[in-house]
């Protein structure tokens, strides 16, 4: 159980944010970027991560070097005051909810974070419970060990992705991606998590959705997340790990054996 914990909270990092907001939006007149510290997303998903100490809760689980990702779905996205959007476009296509449901399966936005635990210490003691606590790797450097945010839109959501599926999660094109910094706080008590996180632009291309065409670059070039999770548990139907993506190659073959629920909001960092 300890185990599990240590590692949930790393994956926490998922962030999407949309902070600042300048769009074009032709004749009509531009919504204003959200201000420095206001929410300006929200996201709700779900993670997974592998277990390198195996699933004995008496045997050792090494946290450090642990592999995860977060999938997440992008359910608003907020200028100053009111959606870039527009006050009354959902994030969600209609005519897939009217047939499948709101969820992950109908969303337009979408998240994957790639990550992986650079290390990690308990303030505990015998006797005494305390927290884990660590960073997750450097957000440069080779081999390319870094955490990574993808932001993909997807215009026409057919019903069919699930969080299970991570192809599903890659559908449509890639619009943000940003290099991350998280740290996390597991509450080995409470069974819960926390994270935190700093966002920085890759790159980006713009996206016209409900009329309105929006770039990263303008809205989100820099953004702050805060997370809050459960603690991780078997996952009944694993995934590989895809170490054709970073930064999961250099340590070889592996699985995400563990999930976990996770989502938070993202707030503009100026």
């Amino acid at each position: 159980m300890r185990r599990l914990v240590l590692i949930a909270a790393a994956m926490v990092a998922v962030a999407v944010v949309v902070p600042d907001i300048h769009v074009s939006i032709g004749a009509q007149e531009a919504v204003r970027r959200a201000p420095a510290g206001f929410m300006a997303m929200q996201v709700g998903g779900r993670g997974r991560i592998e277990s390198p100490g195996g699933l004995d809760p008496h045997g050792t689980f090494a946290v450090d070097g642990a592999r995860f990702q977060g999938r997440f779905v992008i359910y608003s996205i907020d200028g100053d005051g009111e959606p870039i959007f527009g006050n009354d476009s959902s994030l969600f296509d209609s005519n897939c909810v009217a047939k499948f449901g709101r969820g992950p399966q109908c969303a337009h936005f979408v998240g994957v974070l790639n990550g992986r635990i650079l290390e990690a210490f308990d303030t505990g003691e015998p006797g005494f419970v305390g927290h884990l606590v660590g960073r997750t790797g450097p957000t440069d450097g080779p081999p390319k060990q870094g955490e990574r945010l993808r932001i993909f839109f997807d215009p026409h959501p057919d019903g069919t992705r699930n969080f299970e599926n991570l192809a599903s999660f890659e559908k449509g094109e890639i619009i943000a991606r940003y290099k991350v910094s998280e740290f996390f706080q597991i509450d080995l008590r409470a069974a819960i998590f926390n994270s935190r996180g700093n966002y920085s632009l890759i790159d980006s291309k713009p996206v016209t959705f409900a009329g309105r065409t929006v770039d990263f670059k303008d809205l989100a070039p820099r953004i702050t997340q805060i997370w809050h999770a459960h603690m991780p548990e078997p996952d009944p139907d694993p995934d590989p790990i895809p170490t054709d993506q970073e930064p999961y190659g250099d340590k070889g073959p592996g699985q995400f054996d563990l999930r976990f629920p996770i989502g938070g909001m993202l707030m503009n960092a100026g």
